[in-house]
């Protein structure tokens, strides 16, 4: 086969067109030739699934979709962790140097995970806090949280984009440290019983919120719009009354906001949505976060493995429970015991009934006798 190969097998498998010597007419398509190659399609498992959301680790995920198909193993191992995450919490060994260790969005997704099972303390709060962290969602975990605990997690967290503190309580100290180290946040939700009674929260508010005041060594602008543009962070900060402010704030939710900080957000910050509905969201092209229906972290939710089954009102699985060796043997002691003593008392039955039909008998052998007399 590796010799050297006719004309005409040649001539069949070749896109050239045929020499001037080889007997056929130049120019006129062949009978027998091959049909003009087309370039491949890409076929179906070579394209990317339209439903099929990624992992936290491969791009982002739309909030509370959940992967179509078997999840990946960086969604397993999560989920797996998620399981266990009350074990891991409780050995001192794992909150000081495992779960710290842990990759940035990997801990962010555990961390979720302790928010939706209640699991959220200060410790473990501490332990999941990453300077990589860009959404914080701590609702229905405040009571377990103190405020010096949130604080110290605030300032691992400079990259905070979102945070929802609304059941933790939060005093004018937690807004400063929130003004102070997380500049880029852009959507803030308040809200518990505590942080609506606290008056030293609503004039904190006031000194976080992107209040622009002009100052000797602030830039010269004739609007907001044009005092953002400045590209000099030094300069944007000079335009603020002061470090500590929120200059990236789009959207506040505070429902029972006091009157006289909502008066003075919508006064001096109108770029800021104070309580958006969805329907203002949509109409102000907010982000999506600034909705308040959405859970902040349900895209890391999303890239954990079957999350779903520790949402509230979600029926528990049961499992079977593991019962050690020495119990099996127990059990089966007990019910070959039991199997002897019902069958012991089956015969003593039957032998009973036996015993009566033939004392029956004779007794009627003996009346007939005596009646023949």
């Amino acid at each position: 086969m590796g010799g050297p190969q006719p004309p005409e097998f040649a001539a069949a498998f070749s896109d050239d067109e045929e020499p001037a010597g080889s007997g056929e007419p130049a120019g006129q398509p062949k009978a027998w030739a091959a049909p003009p190659r087309t370039p491949p399609t890409p076929s179906a498992q070579q394209q990317p699934h339209p439903q099929r959301p990624q992992g936290p680790g491969q791009g982002p995920v739309a909030p509370g979709v959940q992967a179509a198909g078997p999840p990946s193993l960086l969604a397993t191992c999560l989920g797996v962790l998620g399981e266990h995450l009350p074990d891991l919490l409780e050995d001192e060994e794992c909150l000081q140097e495992v779960l710290p260790a842990l990759p940035s969005e990997a801990k962010a997704c555990l961390l979720a995970v302790a928010r939706l099972r209640r699991l959220l303390c200060d410790a473990a709060l501490a332990a999941l806090a990453d300077e990589g962290h860009t959404v914080l969602d701590l609702h229905g975990c405040g009571e377990a949280l103190s405020e010096g605990g949130l604080c110290a997690a605030l300032r691992r967290m400079p990259h905070l984009r979102c945070a929802d503190l609304g059941s933790c309580h939060v005093s004018g100290a937690t807004l400063r440290t929130l003004g102070e180290c997380c500049p880029a946040l852009e959507v803030l939700r308040l809200g518990s019983p505590a942080t609506d009674g606290s008056a030293s929260a609503a004039r904190a508010l006031t000194d976080i919120l992107p209040v622009p005041q002009q100052r000797q060594e602030a830039p010269a602008a004739d609007s907001w719009d044009a005092l953002l543009a400045v590209e000099d962070p030094g300069q944007l900060s000079a335009a603020v009354g002061g470090p500590g402010r929120l200059m990236q704030l789009q959207c506040l939710c505070w429902p029972n906001i006091p009157f006289r900080a909502e008066q003075h957000c919508r006064r001096a910050c109108p770029r800021v949505a104070l309580n958006p509905t969805a329907e203002e969201v949509a109409a102000r092209r907010l982000p999506p976060a600034c909705d308040p229906r959405l859970r902040l972290d349900a895209a890391l939710l999303a890239g954990v493995a079957r999350s779903e089954r520790w949402q509230q009102g979600a029926p528990q699985e049961q499992r079977p429970a593991v019962v050690h060796i020495a119990e099996k043997f127990r059990q089966a002691y007990i019910s070959r015991e039991r199997r002897l003593r019902e069958r012991v008392e089956r015969q003593w039955r039957q032998e009973r009934r036996r015993e009566e039909r033939r004392r029956s008998a004779a007794e009627a052998l003996i009346r007939q006798w005596e009646g023949e007399l």
